[in-house]
C-alpha cells in the first residue's frame, strides 16, 4: 500500500511541475524553442528527484 501512495505522489509531483512550466511559459514568451525543451527535462527531474526525496522521508 506504501509504495502505490508513493508512486501517486511522484506522479501528482510531475503534473503539478509540468502544469507550472506550461503557466510559465505562456506568462512569458510562450515561443516552443529547443532550449526550453532542455528546460523542461531539467525540471522533470528536479521534480523527480524532490519526490523521491519526500517519499524517502
Amino acid at each position: 500500500m506504501r509504495s502505490i501512495r508513493s508512486i501517486i505522489m511522484i506522479i501528482i509531483d510531475l503534473g503539478l511541475a509540468l502544469v507550472g512550466g506550461i503557466i510559465a511559459v505562456a506568462l512569458t514568451t510562450g515561443i516552443m524553442s529547443i532550449a526550453l525543451l532542455v528546460s523542461f527535462l531539467t525540471l522533470f527531474g528536479v521534480a523527480t528527484r524532490n519526490g523521491f526525496l519526500l517519499v524517502d522521508n
